[in-house]
């Protein structure tokens, strides 16, 4: 176990009688990372950093962050408590109360930065020999050990370990800036071949004539291919839709006993602590609950939102295991539990993404998007997001589209689904604490505007 709260333990025997109830979080990021180019390596970081999140309640629950224990565990959690004092909160903060003493470990974080070395040297080489990539800037692997330990003054004393490994790619393709990444549990899982055959996709399934030409389409809707891509950049903020606070206070499109289908009866959103297509495993959330598999659309329904503690209790149901804290981009330090993702994924058709394309008349091809956060407004589904791509002619590419602009609302845009694509893959959200993934999506009726 490389988080070691045993202190905490003693702690909760002697608390001051104002203080009825204390959860200790702890988070261990632990990261090794090379970067090469032409066989050189070009970088080589490491990192060590736990953080910890203590909540204290009395009539109210404050809340304390440290990366450092220096000072006794009783000085902390009265810090944590007297923190309540100065809210304006009359709410306690639920605990979790099972019980629990989980010891869950994924992988080893035992060193083996030779085999990664090794890797990605062959990767290099084989990205070299590959006449399809013409600007190629850098390969990289990152060795990550995240581990998660929830201990209460319940007797709830939960901990899980993950060690993952991520491949990044930066290279030109077809004029397109690609920053490929994949992650796997283990090295041995990757394949060399899949991981360039997926980055040539990122650029375009079909080829792209010599001399290609820019045009401008009139705005109006149109039949449109997104691939996986910028699918995935949707998703990264649309989850949010799904999220139980969200949908309490009015801030989502839905609500928790929609009546009608919310898209196409093959659409089905999963979030899940582990897929086979990333390495990143969430067995336990930040208020010790065991992440469950939730199945939040199913055919086209809406079955059930994401949950913590707290907005578990308000449906009279268990939490789904998805209390976290940072969900976007933010300056300050993420104090607070909200509800965030795990492995949330648009689930796969069977269709081949190529064949769909090239049995297209006519259509629309989005190979990215662009500014994914301020783009898509959660509470009333509208979204306009700069993008690019290709016009679609009989199955071929006949033009190139930049700076255009894809413009509707989520619930068009899920209603309007024609073919889910095979070829899911998933995205690591910048914070590392959950991961988004979906395949290509051929949809009609997409306004597009140049």
């Amino acid at each position: 176990m490389l988080i070691d709260l045993n202190k905490f333990i003693s702690s909760f025997k002697i608390l001051p009688k104002e203080i009825k109830e204390v959860e200790i979080n702890a988070v261990l990021n632990r990261e090794l990372f090379l970067e090469i180019y032409r066989d050189n390596i070009i970088n080589s970081e490491s990192s060590d950093i736990t953080k910890f999140y203590i909540r204290a309640s009395g009539d109210k629950t404050g809340s304390l962050y440290t990366e450092k224990l220096d000072d006794p565990p009783l000085d902390l959690i009265k810090q944590a408590y007297n923190n309540s004092l100065y809210i304006n909160s009359e709410k306690k903060a639920p605990i979790n109360t099972s019980n629990q003493s989980l010891n869950i470990i994924n992988g080893s974080y035992l060193d083996n930065e030779l085999e990664m070395l090794n890797f990605i040297k062959k990767l290099d080489h084989e990205i070299i020999k590959n006449k399809s990539i013409k600007k190629y800037f850098s390969t990289s692997i990152r060795k990550t050990t995240y581990a998660n330990r929830t201990l209460n003054s319940k007797g709830l004393d939960n901990y899980m370990e993950n060690t993952y490994f991520i491949i990044n790619i930066n290279a030109e393709i077809n004029n397109l800036s690609i920053n490929y990444t994949c992650s796997r549990e283990n090295i041995s899982d990757f394949s060399i071949d899949c991981i360039i055959n997926d980055l040539l996709n990122e650029s375009s399934f079909l080829d792209i004539p010599n001399n290609i030409k820019d045009i401008k389409l009139p705005n109006k809707k149109y039949r449109a291919f997104l691939s996986n891509r910028v699918m995935r950049n949707i998703l990264m903020t649309v989850w949010q839709v799904f999220v139980a606070e969200n949908i309490f206070s009015g801030n989502s499109i839905y609500k928790i006993n929609e009546q009608n289908p919310i898209g196409k009866s093959d659409l089905t959103i999963i979030d899940t602590p582990k897929h086979p297509l990333t390495g990143h495993i969430f067995n336990i959330d930040s208020e010790g609950s065991v992440c469950e598999d939730t199945y939040i659309v199913k055919e086209g329904n809406f079955i059930a939102p994401l949950t913590n503690l707290s907005s578990a209790n308000r449906l009279k149901t268990n939490s789904t295991g998805n209390a976290g804290r940072a969900a976007l981009l933010s300056g300050s330090i993420p104090i607070n539990i909200i509800t965030i993702p795990s492995n949330i994924y648009i689930k796969e058709g069977n269709s081949l993404a190529k064949k769909v394309l090239q049995e297209l008349n006519e259509a629309v091809y989005l190979t990215y998007s662009l500014d994914y956060f301020h783009s898509i407004n959660i509470t009333n589904g509208d979204f306009s997001i700069p993008c690019g791509g290709y016009y679609i002619k009989n199955g071929k590419i006949i033009a190139k589209l930049a700076q255009i602009t894809m413009v509707g609302n989520i619930k068009d845009l899920f209603n309007s689904i024609e073919t889910i694509c095979d070829d899911l893959a998933f995205s690591e959200f910048i914070y590392k604490n959950y991961c988004y993934g979906s395949p290509s999506i051929l949809v009609n009726d997409l306004i597009i505007k140049s």
